[in-house]
């Protein structure tokens, strides 16, 4: 059995990147800055895990489900028990949090408890998902958000003819 190990203290931080005049918008809102959120999750034995979550949108509440109603349950748990403490937090917050902010909050703090996972058996944690399957990752990006400006306009001649 491995040693025991223990969530000592669980913290959040707020990173935000201001975007000036380069802002984008959704189909919902404006987007003036980029945010996220980091957690951080301490052990009695030294090890860390990191997680991130909170970009969909304003970090704060993210960060503020962990603070104030997530993280006080996770203290002094073993955060190899990664299922389990998913399954109670899930279950603690079953008849408020079934989505958005609560669900990015717990999706932080599992990245968390794999790091931790991952450091404390001394593999990655891509092995311990299942393997390294693949050399290469294509690219990916997201776009086609909307900066304020027409972007149809110049091509309305030939469109719209």
């Amino acid at each position: 059995m491995p040693n025991p190990m223990k969530i000592t203290q669980v913290r959040t931080f707020v990173a935000r990147v201001p975007l000036g005049e380069k802002r984008f918008f959704s189909s919902q809102c404006a987007f003036p800055e980029r945010t996220s959120m980091l957690v951080k999750v301490e052990t009695d034995n030294g090890l860390v895990g990191w997680g991130e979550g909170g970009q969909y949108g304003p970090a704060e509440p993210v960060a503020s489900c962990i603070k104030h109603v997530l993280s006080p349950e996770l203290l002094g748990k073993d955060p190899r028990d990664r299922g389990k403490i998913w399954s109670e937090l899930y279950a603690l917050t079953r008849d408020f949090g079934q989505k958005g902010s609560y669900i990015e909050a717990m999706s932080a703090i599992d990245i968390a408890l794999w790091d931790i996972t991952g450091k404390a058996l001394g593999e990655p944690v891509c092995r311990l998902l299942g393997g390294h399957v693949r050399e290469d990752v294509p690219a990916y990006a997201t776009g086609c958000y909307y900066r304020g400006e027409d972007y149809f306009d110049p091509l309305a001649p030939i469109l719209f003819t």
